[in-house]
């Protein structure tokens, strides 16, 4: 068994800090990462396994959320 599967979420903390990041350049970069993680996967089914367990962590409404402020700011 794998260290990491005893973990819950184990990108909890990453999406946390994309949605409470302190700047918009902060949460560029963390959003970069999460894309690293995700295309940097060799094997097609662990790369599906890492995005699926992002959108469990409900990170497109945090990227919606994050869109819907960056227009509001805009006004």
């Amino acid at each position: 068994m794998c260290k990491h599967r005893k973990e819950r979420y184990r990108f909890k903390f990453i999406v946390s800090e994309l949605r409470s990041g302190p700047n918009v350049e902060y949460q560029t970069a963390v959003l970069a990462f999460i894309n690293c993680l995700i295309l940097a996967t060799p094997d097609l089914h662990e790369r599906i396994r890492i995005r699926s367990e992002f959108i469990g962590l409900k990170l497109l409404q945090v990227l919606n959320d994050l869109r819907y402020d960056d227009c509001d700011g805009a006004k």
